[in-house]
């Protein structure tokens, strides 16, 4: 249950974990860069810090899963299944959440500015327009204006630009 958990992170990498029936703070240390996210997602923590790295921590404070890239990773998204990310030299990685199993499933040159997971497929927006769903192989829809987010839910995906209506498609 998160309402048991309070997570925080510093600048300086340090990440603690709060359980709020015993009072126990817990130390939990693999971050080297500062924290920039910290999720309870039911049995689980999710933390980032700004060198990229992603881990996923087993409540109570076991071990963490590590989620790594070649790159620090800009954007990330989830289905709760599979993780997706764009790390900084446009690699498009998606992580298994059970085991932290890594797979770079395409690259970009252009600006992302919005990543989405659809039952499992990564699906990328840039600031041209292009929603590209990395799938063997990748497919790419273009919608008009600068894409501003990607929302997912199943197989759908809805795809807000600058301009005109939400596109939406689907993985599938």
């Amino acid at each position: 249950d998160d309402a048991r958990w309070i997570a925080d992170g510093g600048d300086d990498g340090q990440l603690f974990l709060r359980d709020r029936v015993t009072g126990r703070i817990i130390s939990l240390r693999g971050h080297k860069g500062r924290i920039r996210h910290v999720e309870l997602t039911g049995d689980a923590l999710l933390s980032s810090d700004s060198e990229g790295v992603v881990r996923r921590w087993q409540l109570p404070a076991a071990a963490p899963a590590l989620f790594e890239a070649t790159a620090g990773v800009d954007l990330l998204a989830s289905d709760g299944t599979y993780l997706g990310g764009v790390d900084a030299s446009g690699n498009v990685w998606r992580w298994t959440l059970a085991d932290a199993h890594r797979e770079q499933v395409g690259h970009v040159d252009g600006r992302i500015v919005a990543v989405g997971v659809a039952n499992g497929t990564v699906v990328t927006g840039s600031s041209e327009g292009v929603a590209t769903f990395w799938t063997s192989p990748p497919v790419a829809q273009h919608v008009p204006g600068n894409i501003t987010a990607i929302a997912t839910a199943g197989v759908r995906v809805a795809v807000a630009s600058a301009v005109g209506p939400i596109a939406t498609f689907s993985s599938a």
